[in-house]
Formats: structure tokens, C-alpha cells, sequence
């Protein structure tokens, strides 16, 4: 099954979260660059989490349309 784009944009904003994470816990940062970073992280942690909640809302509709089928 190809990548939809949803996916490959969930695994890439995933990645940059990881990344910043990341340099959060290896560099010293400034603070106006910190705070960029640290804005950049909880839009890009939103964004993921209304990903997740939308998957997950499928997979519930998914579930309850297979389980009605098999009554």
C-alpha cells in the first residue's frame, strides 16, 4: 500500500519534533532562539495529536461498521 500524504506528513513532522527534541537535550540554547524552537515544537505536537485523534475516530467508525456487518 503507497504512503498517503497524511501519513508521510505525520512522519515528517514527527521527525522534526524528534529533532528538536533532541537539541533541547544536547545544545545550549539562547533564549530567543530556545523560544522559537520551543513554539515550532508544541504547533508541530498539536498538529500530531490532531492526527492521532483523527485516526483514531476512523478506526472507532471502522470498527462499528465491520461489528454491525457481523450481527
Amino acid at each position: 500500500m503507497p504512503k498517503s500524504k497524511s501519513t508521510s506528513t505525520f512522519t515528517q513532522q514527527f521527525a522534526e519534533l524528534e529533532a528538536i527534541i533532541k537539541k533541547f537535550e544536547s545544545e545550549e540554547w539562547n533564549i530567543d532562539e530556545g523560544l522559537v524552537e520551543f513554539e515550532r515544537a508544541l504547533e508541530l505536537a498539536k498538529q500530531l495529536k490532531k492526527t492521532i485523534r483523527t485516526a483514531e475516530n476512523t478506526v472507532e467508525q471502522l470498527k462499528n461498521k465491520y461489528s454491525e456487518e457481523e450481527e
